[in-house]
């Protein structure tokens, strides 16, 4: 008896303890909110793009929507690529998040997040976008907050790019793309003979600029135009700026200046013309008749009889026919070497080789020493007071930088009696009457 009573107690203990464990685990996962897994329809995500018609590298906004029910989200949420790297590229303008809006649905607190960021597609066809989006659940648990991570994939979305067409395509294309606008501005427009002109183009808009090829002003034989610069180039902004200087009094008018696009609103190819630009002269003598009058202020030190050259670049420009002495050169330095290849192969006389070995180096030491110091370079000439170099042949032209008294220059452009003269590495132009040494013109 006594040990069917023992046996009978232990299986109540038994009872009793698995009793307790079950009333304890009740208890705690009636304390625990439920939570579900990612991919139930408590949290939901989509994405969208705002036009229906895309073309390559085109930029387009594309909308990212995470809608949660009863599930309190937190604020941080990590994206991954829209599509395959050669396919979709996102810009580097950054995530925009929108106003996020809540309402209460059956006591469920609805809430609905959205992202904006700036993308471009890389190829014509058909395209999959299908982002993982990673992300927080908040939960609370006797006064303690708790997250766990979750992903959801967003539903896919296939977009059509479409190619930029062939039919139409002007040949003038600029390469640009999207929703822009151009425009043309001439400053000053009434101007002496000679004076700066300076073309600032503006291309703006909503597009793809990238490869933009700048739009190409030609004023006629009448004006000289220098080479383009680019001023500013920000995102959906190129400006670019071109210097015009006319040239004598025929030069009234600049010509029109046109840009050609591809808008995608109107999904056809477009031609915007800015001018023609005219121009009024004020009543005054040719530059080249003026005479020179320095800006700067007088040197109070009167200037030497004669002032000598610098010698640390010595010129060769004084020599009769310095061109044919250097092809001369060339062609000797070549037949040595000629007369020295036989001489090693066939004659083998080391007295003569050694004799034609001396003379090769000789000649090419002349050779290079002539064109290293300017025997087909360009005239030098001594500044004879201190001046301003400006960037066009006029008066009234942009001072570019100081040349000092006494430097040596070389003169590598002439126009009427304005020399364009280079020291170191800065160009520029002065007047003749400002060089103690002229030299020769090199327009001659």
């Amino acid at each position: 008896m006594n040990c069917e009573w023992s046996d009978r107690l232990i299986s109540f203990r038994r009872f009793s303890a698995a009793w307790v464990v079950g009333l304890v685990i009740a208890a705690f996962c009636r304390a625990v909110p439920e939570c579900p897994a990612a991919d139930v329809p408590q949290v939901t995500a989509s994405i969208s793009v705002d036009r229906d018609h895309i073309y390559p590298m085109d930029p387009f906004k594309v909308t990212w929507t995470i809608r949660s029910a009863g599930v309190r989200l937190g604020s941080q949420f990590r994206f991954t690529d829209l599509a395959g790297e050669n396919e979709i590229e996102l810009l580097d303008d950054g995530f925009e998040q929108l106003a996020t809006k809540r309402s209460v649905v059956n006591r469920a607190t609805h809430t609905v997040i959205r992202f904006r960021r700036r993308a471009r597609a890389k190829r014509a066809g058909k395209i999959t976008l299908a982002p993982v989006i990673y992300g927080n659940r908040i939960f609370k648990m006797r006064g303690f907050e708790s997250r766990t991570s979750f992903a959801i994939k967003a539903t896919p979305l296939i977009v059509q790019v479409h190619p930029v067409p062939e039919a139409g395509r002007p040949e003038s294309f600029s390469g640009a793309i999207g929703r822009l606008s151009f425009d043309v501005e001439m400053t000053p427009t009434e101007l002496a003979l000679g004076d700066l002109v300076t073309a600032t183009m503006r291309v703006e808009g909503e597009g793809f600029l990238d490869e933009l090829k700048p739009p190409v002003i030609s004023p006629g034989r009448n004006f000289k135009v220098y080479d383009l610069k680019e001023q500013e180039r920000v995102p959906g902004k190129r400006v670019f700026e071109q210097i015009v200087v006319p040239q004598n009094s025929n030069a009234v008018e600049i010509s029109a200046v046109s840009f050609s696009f591809f808008d995608t609103d109107a999904r056809r190819y477009r031609m915007v013309t800015r001018g023609p630009f005219p121009l009024k002269f004020r009543a005054a003598k040719q530059e080249s008749d003026v005479p020179y009058v320095s800006s700067e202020p007088p040197d109070k030190t009167p200037p030497p009889e004669s002032v000598t050259p610098s010698a640390d670049l010595p010129s060769f420009q004084d020599v009769p026919h310095y061109r044919g002495i250097v092809t001369a050169l060339s062609f000797s330095l070549i037949c040595a070497i000629l007369i020295g290849l036989w001489l090693v192969l066939k004659v083998r006389h080391r007295g003569a080789i050694a004799l034609l070995s001396v003379v090769i180096a000789l000649q090419a030491a002349a050779l290079c020493y002539a064109i290293g110091h300017g025997l087909l370079g360009r005239s030098r000439s001594t500044v004879g007071r201190m001046v301003s170099a400006r960037l066009a042949p006029a008066r009234s032209a942009l001072v570019s930088f100081k040349v000092p008294r006494g430097a040596s220059v070389a003169v590598v452009e002439s126009h009427g009696a304005w020399r364009k003269i280079e020291l170191k590495d800065k160009r520029g132009w002065i007047h003749s009457e400002a060089l103690a040494t002229p030299g020769p013109d090199p327009g001659r």
